[in-house]
Formats: C-alpha cells, sequence, structure tokens
C-alpha cells in the first residue's frame, strides 16, 4: 500500500484492519498517548479538561503536561506551508474542501482603451482617465479644440 505524508496518515480516515501508526516512529507519553517523531519539531502533550462544540468541530482545552524541541532545523508544517509548498489539499469530506468546479469564473482584467480626436489628434486614455469613453456623457467634448466625442477614433495597438 502507497504510504501518504505523515500528516496525511494520520489525518486521514480510518480504515478496517488498518494501523494507522504502522511504520511510524513513536514514543508514549506521561498519559499514554502516542507522540509521533517523524516529522515533528516539538511535541505538546495535554491533558484535555474540557470539549467544547463549536458547531463544526469539538475545541479542545487542554493543560500542558510535557513540551519538548526535537529538531528546530525544519519549517513548522503549517496551513500556508501545507497548501502552498506541499500543494496539500481538503478530502472532499473535510469541512474546507473547495469544489473548484462550482466556484465562479474570475472577472475578466479590466482592459482600457484609448481614442484620438480626428480634429486635434488630442488622446482619451481610459486607463489615465479612470472612465470608459461609452460612459462619458453625451454632451462631453474635447478639452483642447472642442470636438465632440463622436469625432473621437479607438487607437488599436
Amino acid at each position: 500500500m502507497l504510504r501518504l505524508t505523515c500528516s496525511g496518515a494520520l489525518a486521514s480516515e480510518a480504515e478496517k484492519d488498518f494501523n494507522k501508526l504502522e511504520g511510524i516512529s513513536v514514543q508514549y507519553g506521561e498519559t499514554g498517548v502516542p507522540i509521533v517523531l517523524n516529522d515533528c519539531i516539538a511535541v505538546l502533550e495535554c491533558k484535555v479538561v474540557q470539549t467544547v462544540d463549536v458547531g463544526t468541530h469539538l475545541m479542545f482545552i487542554g493543560v500542558l503536561l510535557h513540551s519538548a524541541v526535537l529538531d528546530d532545523s525544519k519549517e513548522p508544517l503549517t496551513y500556508l506551508n501545507y497548501r502552498q509548498v506541499r500543494k496539500g489539499v481538503a478530502p472532499k469530506n473535510a469541512p474546507t474542501y473547495i469544489d473548484k468546479s462550482k466556484l465562479a469564473p474570475k472577472s475578466p482584467v479590466a482592459s482600457f482603451k484609448k481614442y484620438r480626436c480626428a480634429a486635434c489628434g488630442y488622446e482619451y486614455n481610459e486607463a489615465v482617465e479612470g472612465i470608459k469613453f461609452a460612459d462619458l456623457p453625451a454632451d462631453w467634448v474635447c478639452p483642447s479644440c472642442g470636438s465632440e466625442k463622436e469625432d473621437f477614433i479607438e487607437i488599436i495597438n
């Protein structure tokens, strides 16, 4: 069977007759829980003193019993590291799963056009002016020569 990364193997759903700790280096803490050593840079062992239902998850509140730094030369597995560096994604049954096929398509990047006055050569640049030429009022005139809006020609690059 193909082994997942240590964190992936432990986060996956349990299968019948499948030992998640197989092939993983562990030590047992004060409370008897297995403490995984693979890919770990530190250990925090806590005793649960309260469990709070927060709707989508249970939040465990604990008292720290033991802590140790195992390897301070490695990068911690933060959510950002998991998503961006390791390219990890949430499984379909996770509350954070995003079905990319249902996302709205990205809106196209705004494109700006330029228009030139046929009478005097003045250029109207939508990017500079911040207003689309089509959105200018019908009575707008060239600020240089006073020609009407319909006297402008779109500049094609």
